[in-house]
């Protein structure tokens, strides 16, 4: 996010091109997941960053992503193979998408499963 408002200073000129975003690290069932925001609302730029993050960091995904679908933002399930706890036998990402695949908009599949 900090990127975002820099560049907005720096390029006040390109401001409405320039995406407020940032990515959000959940866990769900054990497993960690990033979530690349972006479009996230200016005029609440700072509570709805500490209120997703302070949602986040309680395990509280329901609420989270309560909160996204309210904010219309771009929601990218980042890294979506990575089993991040090294479990092999299932894709960790099928029971998140199961829950909240309404709200994630595209996934983003760099780097290789583990």
């Amino acid at each position: 996010m900090a990127g975002s408002l820099e560049l907005r200073r720096e390029h006040p000129d390109q401001s409405s091109r320039i995406a407020l975003g940032e990515e959000l690290s959940i866990r769900f069932d054990g497993h960690l997941f990033h979530l690349g925001l972006s479009g996230l609302p200016e005029d609440r730029l700072d509570e709805t960053h500490a209120s997703l993050r302070t949602s986040a960091r309680l395990g509280q995904v329901d609420a989270v992503f309560d909160e996204l679908r309210g904010l219309g933002c771009l929601v990218v399930l980042n890294h979506p193979l990575i089993t991040w706890n090294g479990v092999t036998t299932e894709v960790p990402a099928l029971g998140l998408l199961r829950r909240h695949g309404p709200v994630i908009d595209a996934s983003s599949s760099t780097g290789c499963a583990r």
